[in-house]
């Protein structure tokens, strides 16, 4: 690693670019009769509108291809059936159709053939038809993921989501199925909150994703910073610190610390994409540029090393004085961790339609006691 790298010339949009072409965009196709509140479910899933009426790309006669610049996420949206025998023979073979057509033209392009299947099926029709069976046997007969939405369930009693649910399992044995609702109404929401599975849903999508498009998957939950959380500590965090510790498998001198930086640095602009904040460039820009580096560099050196053997059993005995590996991933998981933390309040504040400045919440006070905590954390769990 180069010691002679300076922060001020980290470039953060070089950093996205190459942080966006490791993000792939999982393709979802939705489906189900009509009226039974796919559109609302999928918009609610990812806070905003995602498809319209009128737009959206052809793929066939009944599916259109819905991409928006602010989500890493394709919908792949069928027309809902109506009863009729004609009509549901028509659906059932552009279904079947569109994840035919992904896999003959894309063969061997992984990213652009369908990934997982909602099949949505309305609790207030109070039945399963005929054609859901047929076509969800037919997807799952494709080895394409499937799960069923039962949506509208604020409009049955629970004997009647019982008895639908019960007609679902014994028809779709091995599927998962997901009780849901959409609503603006409090009292409504709060009566169904222990049935609606909304976010058990959401984790199974990510349980049948790759590892390369879960990241796309996650970018565009707005609404879900419990989960774009989860993930990041759990998943982000952790392929950095590998990167710190490999990094440090020779020792360093202290005086060299911010040796890390480029990795840390790379890490926190990753965080902030997952938490969706890259829409504020100049923002993280301003932050990348200041409060953050004077952490991770000479700061978080003079602040956070300076206690190090004292935090870390066996240190003492390294000679010299050097960062080894242990204390390098330590270093890393504090500092990727408080990022997360910052990220996740910034993101919430978002969400609760607080305008509350980028900054404010990067504050470098903010972030030194905030990497300070993790530190400690981390360094006493070794």
């Amino acid at each position: 690693m180069d010691k002679s790298f300076n922060a001020d010339s980290f470039n953060i949009d070089e950093e996205l670019e190459k942080i966006n072409k490791k993000i792939s965009k999982p393709n979802i196709l939705v489906c189900g009769a009509t009226g039974v509140g796919k559109s609302s479910f999928v918009n609610d899933v990812f806070g905003k509108c995602v498809a319209k009426v009128g737009e959206g790309a052809p793929i066939t006669r009944g599916v259109k291809r819905y991409e928006d610049k602010e989500l890493s996420v394709v919908l792949y949206d069928s027309e809902g059936y109506e009863i009729g025998e004609d009509k549901q023979y028509y659906f059932k073979e552009e279904i079947i159709g569109v994840i035919d057509k992904c896999k003959q033209e894309y063969p061997t392009e992984l990213n652009k053939q369908i990934h997982e299947v909602w099949y949505f099926i309305s609790a207030a029709n109070k039945r399963v038809t005929e054609t859901d069976i047929e076509v969800v046997n037919l997807i799952k007969e494709k080895k394409v993921p499937i799960a069923i939405v039962v949506t509208q369930i604020d409009n049955v009693d629970e004997k009647e989501l019982n008895d639908i649910c019960s007609t679902i399992e014994m028809e779709f044995r091995g599927i998962r199925y997901f009780t849901v609702c959409v609503t603006d109404d409090k009292d409504i929401a709060e009566a169904v909150e222990i049935y609606n599975q909304k976010q058990e849903l959401i984790e199974w999508a990510l349980e049948n994703l790759s590892n390369s498009l879960k990241d796309g998957f996650i970018v565009s939950l707005h609404n879900n910073l419990e989960i774009v959380k989860k993930h990041v500590n759990k998943v982000i965090v952790p392929s950095y610190i590998a990167s710190a510790i490999a990094a440090s498998a020779v020792p360093i001198p202290l005086a060299d610390a911010a040796m890390l930086t480029p990795i840390q640095l790379s890490m926190s602009v990753h965080i902030m994409k997952v938490y969706g904040i890259d829409n504020y460039k100049s923002a993280i820009t301003g932050v990348i540029n200041s409060s953050i580096v004077s952490q991770m560099g000479k700061a978080v050196a003079k602040t956070l090393i300076g206690n190090v053997a004292k935090l870390i059993p066996g240190f003492g005995s390294v000679v010299g004085g050097l960062i080894n590996s242990s204390v390098a991933g330590t270093l890393t998981a504090s500092i990727g961790y408080a990022i997360s933390e910052l990220s996740y309040r910034y993101s919430q504040s978002v969400v609760e339609g607080k305008a509350i400045p980028l900054i404010e919440i990067f504050d470098s006070e903010i972030i030194r006691e905030t990497i300070n905590s993790f530190y400690k954390k981390e360094a006493k769990s070794e």
